[in-house]
């Protein structure tokens, strides 16, 4: 897939979707690679490592969820209709004898964007 941008960084206020409270300071980050498969932006993180990342990480990452609300927020900025599901990333560079790569892939959506938002939330109190 051919990326659409590179190293994007973004400041964006963070909303609670449920009730529309925004918290005090915003949202800060740097995506490494977007490319756009089926049409939706898709935020990949690019890692380097020693051996193979283990599955349950791509779900767990809280940076890609920040990500996702950057898609998400670009999506209805631009009148553009809010997928149910924003796909996320990881492209894992494997530094071995013989290096090679690993794609993680998952989606985030409304429950995640809830989730990110009271970590947050609990973050700054």
């Amino acid at each position: 897939m051919e990326p659409v941008e590179i190293e994007r960084d973004f400041i964006l206020p963070l909303v609670n979707l449920e009730n529309g409270d925004t918290l005090p300071v915003p949202l800060v980050g740097v995506i490494d690679l977007v490319d756009q498969p089926n049409g939706v932006p898709r935020p990949l993180e690019i890692k380097t490592r020693a051996r193979k990342a283990e599955a349950r990480q791509v779900r767990t990452a809280l940076e890609l969820t920040c990500y996702a609300w950057w898609v998400r927020q670009r999506l209805s900025e631009t009148g553009a209709p809010a997928s149910e599901e924003i796909p996320v990333g990881y492209v894992h560079i494997i530094k071995t004898k013989t290096p090679t790569i690993q794609w993680q892939t998952d989606c985030r959506s409304f429950s995640d964007f809830l989730e990110l938002y009271s970590t947050e939330r609990r973050k700054r109190r």
